[in-house]
């Protein structure tokens, strides 16, 4: 099953739609459906050499100005939307 990580690397607004639950580990998870999902850039220095890497990001329906950095697997898809 392909995660939300996943489907934000290839396309960030491919999650828009889908009841997820954002897992906090060990406090109570937000179950809401996404609203929007974005990918921020950072530039830093590792050994001399410049990286870029990317945060990606979703928000939720009830708070969509909240943005929740997304991992490989704190995010679990309840509902695909098209169910």
């Amino acid at each position: 099953m392909v995660t939300v990580y996943e489907m934000m690397m290839r396309d960030a607004q491919s999650v828009v739609g889908l009841t997820v639950e954002y897992d906090f580990c060990g406090t109570k998870p937000i179950v809401d459906v996404i609203s929007n999902g974005r990918v921020s850039k950072y530039n830093y220095t590792i050994e001399g050499k410049p990286y870029i890497g990317k945060i990606y990001q979703i928000s939720f329906m009830s708070a969509p100005m909240s943005y929740y950095r997304v991992h490989v697997n704190n995010v679990k898809i309840l509902l695909t939307g098209v169910d």
